[in-house]
Parts: C-alpha cells; structure tokens; sequence
C-alpha cells in the first residue's frame, strides 16, 4: 500500500468495523476493501491492531462475522476462478484474504466462546450461504488448496484443464523424483498460507495447561484436518511439507548475519514447514485425551504396566491421525537416509563453525527445536525408521548432535523445550536392544577431537571411551552443572540411562564414578523426601547397577568396583528411617550445591534441591517405595563380596569381583524395566506447550499473530532487558 491516502483509507475501514454497528452484508464496496487495499503483510499487521480486533469482536461481533464471511467467500471465488489469476481474482487479492484471517482469528480464539465458536464456525446452518458442509471445513478446504494453487503456490505450467488445483509435491524427496521448478513468488506465497494455516491449529494456545486435555476436544480445527481429509491430499500435503524440511540446507547461507536470514523466505517456509508438520503429527483423538486428563498425573504411573502397554497407548490415541498413519508406512531405505540426512545435516550444523577457520560465520539457526521435534515424532511413530537409524549407525551422529543442542541450551531458562525434546529422541533410541549393543563402540578420537568444546566431556580433547561413556558423561554434565533448573527431565535422563544398563560393557572409571556420584545424591535423604516423586530416580539408579552385575558385570569391573567402594551409599539408603528426617524435609533445607569430596578427580556435583513443596512424607509412602527399590539383592551381593576383598589393594579388589561375577555367584536376580516415553499429562501437555511457547517467541512481533493476545497455555514474562 505505498499511496498515503489508500493506507488512511483501510484505516478508516478499520474503525468502521467497531464505529458502525451494523455494516450491511451487501456494502461490497466496504468489505472489499480488506484484501484490495493492502500491499504487504505489514500493512495488514500495523494498521488493523490488536485492539481494534477485539473492540470490533466486543461491541460488534455481527461485523466481523461478515467480514470473516467475505473474506472465505471471496478466497473460494478466487481459488475456483478459471482465468485465475487475473485483474478481479489477483494473487494479491487472495493474500490479504489469508493475511486478514491470520490477523483475526487469534483473537476469536482468544475470547473462549466455545459455544459461539460451535455455532458460527461448525454448524451445518453457517453454511446456507457457501452450500459447503460448515465455514470451518470449507476455511480449512481453501486453505489446504491455497498452498496447491497453481499460478500461486504452484508454477503456473501445472495448471490442469479444468481446475487451478493440482495436487503435486512441492519438492523431490519422499513420493516424488521429479522437481516442479518452483519460483521464489510460489514460495513466498507458501509462507503465508502456511502462517493461516498454523493459526487455524493454534487454538490450543488460548488453553490453560491445567484444562488443556479436556478443552482440546473442542479444537475441531486440527481434528478435522487429520482426521477428515481424503488420502490424496493427505499424502501430498505430508509429503510436501517433509521434503521442504529435509531438503533445507543451513550452509547455503554461509555468513549471513541473522537479520538477513530471518527475512529469507526459503529459511521461513522451512521452518513453517516443520512446525505445521510437527503440529500434525502431535494430534491425538479427543477420548484418549479425555481419558488421558481422568488418568493419574504421576508418570512413575503410566508406565508401571511396562514398555509394550505404553506403546499401545501411543498407538491408540493416534489411531484416526491420517498423517502418523501414512508417516508410519514409509519404509524404503532410501527415504529413511533422504530424511537422517535432512535432520543431521540441520542439527549438525553449528559443529561446522567449529571445522572452519571462520567460527563466527556459523549463524544461529531459528529452527534447531523444531527440526529436533520432528525427528522425535517419526523415530516414534515409525519403528522402521529406527531401526535403520541403528543398523546403518547413523544413530550415533545423531545422538552426538542433539546432545550438542541440550549442552547448549542447558541454562537458558526458555530453551527447557529444546534440552527436553533432545532427550526424548535419545530415550526413543535408548529402548533399542540393537541401539543398546552397538553403544558401546569406541567414540573414535578423530569424531571427537571435531567437536566444539562445549560438548567435548569437561573440555578434555583426548577423551578415551565408547558412545556409552559420552553419553553418560554427558547426561551427568546435564544434571551437574545446572543447578537444579533442569530437575524436571531428571527422570529422562536416568531412564536413558536405565533402558541401556542391560547392554552395557567396558563402562569407564569416569562414567562409573559419575554413575555413583549421582546415586549418592539422588539417594540423600534430604533430596529423597523434599517431593514424592524423587525416590523413584534411585530406583532407575538400582535397576542400571543391578542389571549391569546381572548381564556383563565381567566386562564392566571397574562399576562394580566403584559400587563396592561406594556401599555405604547403599548401607544409608537401607538404614532410612523417616523419624529421623522428618523435621528437615517439610519444608527441606537449601543444602549446598558441591560436595567437596576429593577424590583425586575433583569434587563431585550434587544435584541442587527444590525448596520446600509442601509434601509431608510417610512410613506408608516410604514403605511403598522401598518395595519398588532393588536395593536387598545389591546388599546381599556387597554382604558376600566385601570380605573377599577386605584388604586388598584396587588390581586385586577388582580380579576377585571379576572371578565373582563369572561364577554366577549371588548375583541380584531382577528381571529388568524398560521404560519407555510414559503416555502422560506431564509429557503430552508439557511437550505441546513448549513447542507453542517456542512459535510465540521465536516469531517475529512486527507480524506474529499470537502478539499481545491473552496466551494461556503458558506464561509470559518480560525481561528488564527486553
């Protein structure tokens, strides 16, 4: 809009909107001005304001609820105009139809009326007008079409004979060989249907986290879209959007500054790509959210029946998801390199800067989180996908790099989303026998050497161990150097962990070490009894010691050797008596973060404890615990060992633990739990609303169209800085 008088023009519309109460529906003259006065998205953005939106929606609703229907009923003249595009149907016309909507409907959602929502936007009766099922389906039908517009998102040579319509992949990759030759203006166009599109499955943002379950039945938005629509779409929109993701190439940019890059529209479309995709495949059927809100709220909990009963539930709650269905089938290897090599070569990239003699080059990328986030969902959904990660060993690169985005992110308070999703990644892979074998290859020095120190195991550049030590070092340099400010993910870590225990061998002194230093923390009776949730991370530590002395404890003496020397950890553990502590964890004392113990190794870091939560602890809570922990068959293990090496020096302790062990000789018997990614409120609730807290502030004010609205689904707050 570069004309003064066009842009006080759209203005004074604007105001008419909440000045005149009563706009008649047949002033086109009026309406139509909304998408053929503005220029720019910006336009829309800076002269419709939030305020103005929601004066318009609180004093007079009739108004804008005809201007939603002219703008769908003008996107549906356009889209099915054969001489489209043309001076009456302009690809503009139709972008400031999506750019209208996308300003607008945050603050519909914003105002909670699911009734008035039902009745204008789901009803059979609002569609009297546009003989379409409902506005809402006929809003999603024109937008899912908007992005395989020919002329428009598509080049104008694939324009079928009869219809503007075709529904083609936008790039090679899964489903398609053949590229179509897309101009910058199609991808340009692309950005900002996706942007409707994301508003339309943003709903669940006007949510609060605590009712999120049940209100999300009412999100009709994004269960009709992956419920409702027909195959062919379905399978040309997944693999649309999955190919832009994975064919994305961070380096191509080079140096480029941030500024730059934010406004690059292949960068924005990749990114809007991956988050409606993402988004797609986090969609669960409301009765198994119903249910899921009436379950308890204790993850310990959901996964008590084991690995195979939690697997189902994940099946089962996305059982009507067409596109997990179709996500689930892919299974040619080729694919599945096609999509490692997009994660990896996105995630992998800020350890590039790092191989060049220009570091400060490598730009911060904006979508590390959501790339992540993806590889998650697919590793989950699709178990073939996971198996060839393991087979080919591409496992390994990838648990390198998504360690590198939790290290990095590890004390930035906003980043807990992307600390988070990593681990979820390594504890799917984590439940792999295969993955658990091939783990305890040696980390070759040349791959390890290549990494940025702040990844490297305590900035040592000569490290000596297998993938199994770099994890567990990695996961106890998580805990230990974050002051508590990732407890919340203690339990995905030590599960990681846990699952692998089984296959563990030649675990170094270091790992063990650290092994035992968090066992020592985590069985503290002060960490212990300040919430009712903590015991159980000692018993994931007893489950990996036990499992290891059951399954390779020849091939891992020095663990063995450091539980010895450690048994009065155990000893306390046993001797608990809630009497004697029942004063001091209700509400717990602060205790120090270090524990200055020198071992010749430095001191070890214990885990920081919350304040005080208002839990009381009991014998009967104890007592229930103490069922659960493994800790009689590890004391009946020390009771028969520690004589036997009662004296001895270390080479001779550890030649007599090893002959133990290959004896069979009172062995803990524990049949081992696997522990698998719990189908839960804490991971189901907790991992949606940090995907939209990441959106909210990832996206840019000048055009977001969350700004200044009332989120709920998670707080907001306002730094002095910023």
């Amino acid at each position: 809009m570069g004309a003064t008088d066009s842009k006080l023009a759209f203005r004074k519309s604007v105001f008419q909107l909440f000045e005149e109460k009563n706009i008649s529906s047949a002033a086109d003259d009026f309406w139509s001005k909304f998408w053929t006065l503005p220029e720019t998205a910006n336009d829309v953005f800076s002269l419709v304001s939030v305020a103005d939106i929601r004066r318009t929606r609180d004093t007079a609703r009739g108004n804008l609820e005809i201007l939603i229907d002219k703008v769908v009923r003008q996107m549906h003249a356009i889209v099915h105009d054969p001489k489209f595009p043309s001076e009456e149907h302009s690809a503009l016309h139709l972008l400031n139809c999506c750019r209208v909507l996308t300003r607008v409907l945050p603050l519909l959602f914003e105002q909670g009326d699911d009734n008035w929502e039902k009745t204008f936007f789901w009803s059979q009766s609002s569609s009297a007008s546009t003989n379409l099922p409902c506005r809402g389906d006929a809003l999603l039908s024109l937008v899912i079409r908007c992005l395989f517009l020919t002329g428009f998102t598509l080049p104008s040579n694939l324009k079928l004979e009869s219809q503007n319509i075709n529904f083609v992949i936008w790039e090679t990759g899964i489903g398609s060989s053949t590229p179509i030759g897309s101009f910058r203006d199609n991808e340009s166009n692309r950005v900002e249907v996706l942007r409707l599109l994301l508003v339309l499955l943003s709903k669940s943002m006007y949510f609060p986290a605590s009712q999120y379950l049940i209100k999300q039945n009412a999100d009709r938005w994004l269960q009709s879209l992956v419920s409702s629509t027909e195959k062919r779409v379905v399978l040309c929109l997944l693999c649309s959007l999955l190919n832009t993701s994975c064919n994305y190439n961070p380096l191509t940019w080079g140096g480029a500054s941030a500024a730059v890059v934010f406004n690059d529209t292949r960068e924005q479309l990749v990114t809007l790509s991956i988050r409606t995709l993402a988004l797609l495949l986090d969609a669960y059927s409301p009765a198994s959210m119903q249910h899921l809100a009436e379950s308890p709220l204790d993850d310990t909990l959901a996964i008590a029946e084991g690995a195979s009963s939690v697997a189902k539930e994940w099946d089962l709650a996305s059982q009507h998801n067409l596109f997990i269905y179709y996500m689930s089938k892919i299974h040619r290897a080729q694919d599945f390199q096609f999509l490692m090599d997009g994660f990896y070569r996105t995630l992998s990239y800020p350890l590039q800067g790092f191989n060049t003699y220009f570091p400060s080059s490598i730009k911060r990328n904006l979508c590390y989180y959501e790339m992540t986030t993806l590889c998650w969902k697919i590793i989950q959904i699709n178990s073939r996908f996971r198996s060839y990660l393991v087979e080919t060993e591409r496992a390994y690169d990838l648990m390198v790099a998504v360690l590198h985005h939790a290290m990095e992110n590890r004390l930035d308070p906003s980043q807990l989303g992307q600390v988070r999703v990593s681990c979820l990644v390594l504890q799917c892979l984590s439940l792999d026998r295969r993955f658990g074998d091939k783990i305890n290859k040696v980390f070759e020095a040349s791959s390890y050497t290549a990494l940025p120190s702040s990844v490297q195991i305590d900035g040592v550049a000569d490290f000596k161990g297998t993938y199994a030590d770099f994890l567990i070092l990695s996961l106890y340099k998580l805990i230990a150097t974050t002051g508590g400010q990732l407890s919340i993910l203690y339990p995905c870590f030590i599960s990681i962990i846990s699952n692998l225990a089984p296959y563990l061998k030649h675990i170094s002194l270091a790992s063990s070490t650290k092994l035992l230093s968090l066992f020592g923390s985590f069985s503290a009776p002060g960490f212990l009894l300040a919430d009712s949730r903590n015991p159980v991370l000692a018993q994931y530590l007893l489950d990996t010691f036990t499992s290891v002395i059951r399954s390779h404890g020849s091939e891992n003496v020095p663990l063995l050797y450091c539980i010895v020397q450690s048994n009065a950890k155990f000893e306390r553990l046993n001797a608990l008596d809630l009497a004697d502590w029942t004063g001091q964890a209700n509400p717990p004392p602060s205790p120090p973060t270090l524990e200055t113990r020198d071992d010749g190794k430095g001191p070890v870091t214990r885990p920081s404890i919350a304040p005080g939560t208002g839990f009381v602890p009991t014998d009967a809570w104890l007592q229930e615990w103490r069922q659960q922990w493994p800790l009689d068959s590890i004391l009946l293990w020390l009771e028969h060992l520690l004589p036997a090496i009662d004296g001895l020096d270390e080479t001779r302790a550890q030649s007599v633990i090893k002959s133990y062990v290959t004896k069979q000789e009172h062995l803990p018997q524990i049949v081992h739990q696997f522990r698998p990614i719990p189908w839960s409120q804490a991971v189901v609730v907790g991992t949606r609303s940090a995907f939209w807290a990441h959106v909210y502030l990832t996206t840019p004010a000048a055009t977001s169209p969350w700004q200044s609205t009332a989120i709920r689904l998670f707080q907001i707050k306002n730094s002095s800085a910023n």
